[in-house]
């Protein structure tokens, strides 16, 4: 355990990110592909018209002895130039019973890989002062977000509920998701606060050299998107809770028969994760889904070209995205397969976890 159980008394800012960009350039980009999640999700929340009115990307940074500037400027102009670590957030309370918090802690690269994440972050010097951020995060969530919500359970979580999909009950407005959270932040997430907790999940990283393969359709099947009279079957064939309303938002493929009917999909996350890989129990053991996952490699790198063009060039060496990613569950032997044929190699491991923030 490090040398406190308690947050020290620093001093902690909040920062309200207003280039989203320059954010990604200075903060997120360096620490790829630890990153990586974070990275596209607010990648994600460039592209994204009309924003929810309430999401956030923030940067809480400790105070004292930073020389970070002002990360509110209008011309953001936020650069860090100290050692000091600073823990950074994508939030969207809107999405309740779906994943609301993306994060990256400045510390993930070095504890990340150890062989205990979670014990060896507690043993830093340095643990009470992540602490201290953590709990910064989760005032600002108090004052900030969660305070604008109505208490009683909103139209898309009862449904999710209806769905029989995976929902913490009672509803609590105070109740925030935060998903993909690496292993070495589980510690920060307060246990007896957790009111959901999924885990473990492999965090699967895909480098630039798996992604050009030119990627066809087998015989008598065809590649297309998915359509929205096809959105329904994609919610009916998974226990993930999605909406109709996020799937519209989000890229996604099928391969076709000749009928026109989806006999194999899958679609990337807002955080541009390979997700929702599926085969019609009559199509499998046929390669469809390293099929659809390579052809999502494809989709991302359109999605996010888009999406931040002016600012590629950190990552488009060779003509794609460096990074790809996906999580999958310990268990599913099945999307493990996959995912290591297309070249993916287990860096982490992360959770979906859902904390209760009322007061007392």
């Amino acid at each position: 355990m490090g040398s406190s159980d308690q947050p020290v008394h620093l001093s902690t800012k909040v920062h309200t990110i207003q280039d989203g960009r320059e954010f990604t350039k200075q903060f997120l980009r360096p620490c790829l592909p630890c990153s990586l999640p974070l990275l596209r999700r607010c990648q994600f929340h460039l592209k994204q018209q009309p924003l929810t009115p309430d999401a956030e990307i923030c940067l809480v940074t400790c105070s004292a002895g930073s020389n970070m500037q002002d990360a509110e400027a209008s011309n953001h102009e936020a650069v860090n130039t100290s050692n000091d670590p600073w823990l950074a957030a994508h939030i969207d309370l809107s999405n309740s019973g779906q994943t609301q918090i993306w994060t990256f802690a400045s510390w993930e690269p070095e504890f990340s890989q150890h062989p205990n994440p979670a014990a060896a972050v507690q043993a830093s010097p340095q643990y009470p002062v992540y602490q201290t951020l953590f709990q910064a995060l989760f005032q600002h969530l108090r004052k900030n977000h969660i305070s604008k919500i109505g208490d009683s359970p909103p139209e898309q979580w009862q449904r999710l509920k209806a769905e029989g999909k995976i929902v913490s009950e009672p509803f609590s407005k105070s109740k925030v998701l935060f998903g993909t959270i690496a292993e070495c932040l589980w510690p920060f997430l307060q246990r007896d606060r957790i009111s959901r907790e999924d885990r473990p999940y492999l965090k699967y990283i895909v480098s630039s050299e798996a992604q050009h393969e030119p990627i066809q359709a087998p015989p008598t099947l065809h590649f297309a998107k998915m359509e929205e009279q096809h959105l329904q079957t994609m919610i009916d064939r998974t226990n993930i809770p999605r909406t109709l309303e996020t799937l519209r938002q989000l890229p996604s493929i099928g391969l076709f028969d000749e009928d026109n009917r989806p006999v194999a999909w899958g679609l990337l996350g807002k955080d541009a994760s390979l997700s929702s890989l599926h085969t019609e129990p009559e199509y499998r053991r046929r390669g469809l889904a390293e099929r659809v996952a390579r052809r999502l490699l494809t989709e991302q790198r359109q999605f996010y070209v888009d999406a931040d063009s002016a600012n590629l060039s950190y990552e488009d060496r060779s003509g794609g995205i460096v990074y790809a990613h996906a999580d999958v569950s310990d268990s599913n032997l099945a999307s493990r397969k996959v995912m290591e044929k297309i070249g993916g190699e287990v860096m982490w491991r992360v959770a979906w976890i859902e904390i209760d923030l009322g007061e007392g």
